[in-house]
């Protein structure tokens, strides 16, 4: 409600504002809140997110996702390789999988990060070294342009984390959000963390489809539909990733083929005959070609074409990069948020319940945990019962094994170990079948068992008869005992379920990357009677026994007692459970901040008379920025420091460190004084850069719509289409790119001039930033000497000019973008370079982009030509090809195709042009039209 109260203030709605915080004061005064679950309500990696403002596209645009995917490319071409290298401590084994398609269990494990003596690196450096060659070799489908030094300072930036700004000096200004990409995907180890993550157990799509990037999960299965990822570079990721692994459904195959109808044919079948070349002989020959599909024929469409498409990695980039990414890949200028600290105010009462106080140090400092007497040695006697003999039974997974369903119940059902009865699989090893798969192979196993009790897909618990039969438990002769039934609950399910099993009882638990004692704890007590008549065993695969292992070496425990097993298994839950508790102190700080920063601005705009209270200076001072460039994110050193330095850095930035921030600094140094975290996490400027871990629930407020402006016929217009002349100035196109993000080079030596109702789109003041309200390229008047682009209410204002069968001197010309390799102009009358570039003209015949290199300054390599590379090494011409205006006749003597008086660019435009063909929502096509290599792109 504050949040909301809040933003009504930011939109200038102070009158619906103040009777928000009028019933916030009252429910302050005169009430309590009282939270169940309170540790998962309280933890410091949640937070609720209202965005503020117009959405715009990621700084980077379409770069952001091409770079992601041609980066995970990289790795599924090195994965085998890197496995034979490093072993599979690094890495899971790798099975033989298809070229077009993204090895399935390719996963980093731990030891991914551990330098090998051998090869002076760890597996992921090595990693990082192998796709960056591949970008610099071409071998990623980008065409860098760099000198032998410039391709020195390139890798310096992108694999040295303490890069200082030389070398970015000596990148060129194109080539710099590459390199910054790179660097954020690489050096500050977003590509490590997302092939940490398990697929469907910490990611995967939203069950209801109402959002298609990726978000959190739970647990196996169970999707935190309210929450997203709050690093944007992660978020596409695991994105692109989640539909690599979990393929492409029927509806979202449907929309790719309907996109595909709408391209021009030639350029449909060459799009789909290059996923089908990438198939080889996994595409049977009659649908290898365009024309040999019938879209009409749904049989074979769904029973055929889709299955062998739907993990298709150019299909699915194809899906992502034209409808998905697009549309969901944005973010807002800014923000506000609500914490735990927000929930915990001093003036006011709340009480929490919980089963667990394992967080109990990430707590805000305005609450407190006060366990009850009663349940003071709570802790101690789980922990007692836990580690008796009778649970010390330990398992481990050989290193080629998978921890999956098939190799849990291969070892549950050894015959040689005491019988299982319960499973409890916290480990989320059970991702190869659903419960039920997994219920029935498992009672078809064990055939001394009448029945399987597991949870439905709709959190309903399920009994399964040998005979197949399959009902509800509370309606099943089982409901009163479960004597002669096994019990199967998966991750999500592992706490706060609750079954009567018979004394004697004996449960298989599976231990899962990074599990905290609360997570095995909480499993293990669903064995109610565990330490007098329930037993459990642990099963770890090969990548949780090196963790186990490492403990149980560092540890002087004595050797050869019963508990050794036990005693591994806790110290490593317990180290876990520290750390996660490390890594969220400085969320936990940042977020305290943050409040004292609210509470600052209530203290100074806020006042008992609601008429005096100064809302919107409220509102403005309690926003936060949300939009964050590539250069603030990445293009700064990374070094590691002491997180009491680091914290006590970032409030002097922000607040006075008196009173409540000394306290946050000091309980920080009390529990972390000794270990190190990067510089710029939570740098003010900086602090989305590691919020890759964060899970942010987001209430998202599309913006009202903007009012358009009204249309007028521009002065001089009628003139010039009656007598082609007139002696009014139109204006330069820069007019029309004022209000907008972009760069500015300037366009006003062009000779195309536009009208003001061409640049007038909506009311003044209405928007600050009309990236997405540049008016499409549609009518364009032609006098004598003169270009001039016009709105559709002008050229409707004069067309009844150009009906009388005489006029003299003008024109008026439709102007219709070529967006597809095979469009044919719709006049035969050439248009101005200038137009067709503003436009957002995609394709063109060679001349056309010889053109439009030469309008935009710009020299490409010419292959084998020492004259163009000499020219190039000597900075005559740019890395983006850019020739600067004292250059052009040197280089248009080398380069027949370069004109030298056609640009009238002082500087280089190809970021600008870049960024107003994403504008246009072009983005994702440019990628594969000729224009891209003229832009580098």
């Amino acid at each position: 409600m504050e949040n909301k109260a809040i933003e009504l203030a930011w939109n200038g709605e102070t009158g619906a504002s103040r009777v928000l915080h009028q019933a916030l004061d009252l429910l302050k005064t005169h009430g309590r809140d009282v939270l169940d679950e309170s540790d998962e309500i309280l933890h410091a990696k949640y937070q609720l997110i209202y965005t503020l403002g117009s959405p715009t596209p990621l700084d980077g645009g379409a770069l952001r996702w091409r770079v992601a995917a041609a980066v995970l490319a990289s790795v599924a071409r090195h994965a085998c390789e890197l496995v034979q290298e490093f072993g599979q401590r690094a890495l899971l084994p790798v099975p033989d999988t298809p070229a077009h398609q993204f090895p399935e269990s390719l996963r980093l494990l731990a030891g991914a990060s551990e330098t090998q003596p051998r090869l002076g690196c760890s597996c992921y450096q090595h990693l990082c070294r192998r796709v960056l060659d591949d970008f610099l070799a071409g071998a990623a489908g980008f065409s860098l342009r760099l000198r032998a030094a410039e391709r020195q300072h390139f890798q310096e930036c992108v694999l040295n984390p303490e890069t200082e700004d030389t070398p970015w000096a000596y990148l060129a200004d194109g080539i710099q959000p590459l390199a910054q990409l790179l660097r954020g995907l690489l050096s500050h180890e977003v590509l490590l963390l997302v092939l940490s993550k398990r697929y469907r157990v910490d990611y995967g799509a939203h069950p209801e489809g109402v959002r298609r990037m990726a978000v959190p999960y739970r647990a196996k299965d169970a999707a935190a539909e309210r929450a997203e990822f709050g690093h944007p570079d992660v978020a596409m990721m695991l994105s692109i990733l989640t539909y690599y692994r979990g393929g492409l459904c029927e509806a979202y195959l449907d929309e790719v083929f309907w996109r595909l109808q709408q391209r021009a044919s030639e350029e449909a079948a060459s799009i789909y005959e290059r996923w089908t070349n990438e198939m080889k002989e996994h595409m049977p020959e009659d649908l290898r070609k365009w024309s040999g599909v019938n879209l009409d024929n749904r049989q074979m469409i769904l029973q055929r074409l889709y299955p062998l498409l739907r993990r298709h990695t150019g299909v699915v980039d194809f899906w992502l990069d034209e409808i998905v990414f697009p549309v969901e890949a944005k973010c807002f200028p800014q923000k506000i948020t609500s914490t735990a600290w927000d929930l915990c105010t001093p003036d006011h009462v709340t009480t929490g319940f919980s089963g667990t106080d394992d967080t109990r140090l990430l707590l805000p400092l305005s609450i407190q945990q006060i366990n009850l007497p009663s349940l003071a040695c709570t802790n101690g006697i789980v922990l007692r019962n836990l580690l008796q003999k009778d649970n010390n039974e330990y398992t481990t997974l050989r290193p080629e094994e998978h921890p999956n369903g098939q190799s849990l119940l291969s070892q549950i059902c050894r015959k040689d170990r005491k019988p299982i009865d319960v499973l409890l699989d916290a480990g989320a090893w059970v991702t190869d079948m659903s419960n039920e798969e997994l219920a029935s192979k498992w009672l078809e196993l064990r055939t001394d068992m009448e029945a399987v009790v597991f949870f439905g897909p709709d959190n309903d618990i399920l009994v399964m008869t040998r005979a197949g039969w399959k009902m509800s438990l509370a309606t099943s002769p089982y409901e009163a005992s479960l004597k002669g039934c096994l019990v199967y609950l998966d991750d999500v399910h592992t706490r706060g379920s609750d079954f009567h099993l018979s004394p004697g009882t004996r449960a298989a638990v599976t231990l899962g990357r990074r599990m905290q004692k609360d997570k095995l704890v909480q499993t293990c007590m669903r064995m109610r009677l565990l330490g007098q008549g329930h037993t459990v065993s642990f099963y770890a695969s090969f990548e949780v026994d090196q963790h186990i292992e490492s403990i149980r070496r560092s540890r002087d425990a004595e050797g050869g007692t019963s508990c050794d097993n036990l005693l591994a298994i806790l110290s490593w839950c317990l180290a876990n459970t520290a750390q996660g508790i490390a890594d969220n102190l400085p969320y936990w700080a940042a977020q305290g901040v943050n409040r004292f920063q609210k509470k600052k601005a209530y203290l100074e705009y806020n006042c008992p008379d609601p008429e005096q209270c100064q809302l919107e200076s409220l509102a403005k001072a309690c926003a936060e920025d949300e939009r964050w460039c590539l250069e603030e994110m990445y293009g700064h050193t990374r070094v590691r420091c002491f997180m009491p330095e680091v914290v006590a850095s970032m409030i002097q930035r922000r607040q006075p460190m008196e009173g409540e921030m000394l306290h946050i600094v000091q309980h920080v140094k009390r529990l972390a004084a000794n270990i190190r975290c990067p510089t710029s996490l939570l740098q003010e400027e900086q602090e989305r850069e590691l919020e890759a871990e964060l899970e942010e629930e987001r209430q998202i407020e599309r913006p009202p719509a903007a009012k358009p402006a009204r249309p007028q016929v521009s002065a001089g217009l009628l003139e010039l289409a009656a007598h082609g002349r007139t002696g009014e100035a139109f204006e330069p196109l820069d007019e029309a790119l004022k209000r907008t993000s972009f760069p500015k080079p300037s366009w006003n030596a062009a000779t195309l001039r536009v009208t003001l109702d061409f640049v007038r789109t909506v009311e003044e003041g209405a928007l600050q930033n009309l990236d997405c309200y540049l008016r499409p390229v549609v009518w364009l008047l032609q006098g004598v000497g003169q270009n001039v682009l016009i709105s559709n209410f002008e050229a409707e204002a004069i067309a009844s000019i150009f009906m009388k069968k005489e006029h003299a001197g003008a024109s008026l010309q439709l102007v219709a973008a070529r967006l597809w390799a095979y469009q044919a102009p719709l006049d035969d009358k050439p248009l101005p370079i200038a137009a067709q570039v503003f436009a957002g003209s995609l394709h063109g015949e060679a001349e056309d982009m010889s053109s439009i290199g030469s309008f935009l300054g710009l020299s490409l390599p010419i292959p084998r030509s020492l004259g163009w590379t000499k020219l190039f090494e000597n900075n005559l011409i740019a890395t983006d090809g850019f020739v600067q205006p004292k250059n052009r006749a040197r280089v248009g003597h080398e380069d027949q195709s370069f004109v030298p008086s056609l640009s009238p660019f002082a500087e280089s435009p190809v970021t600008q042009v870049r960024q107003l063909y994403e504008a246009r929502h072009l983005g994702a096509a440019l990628l594969q039209a000729p224009v891209a290599r003229l832009l580098g792109v």
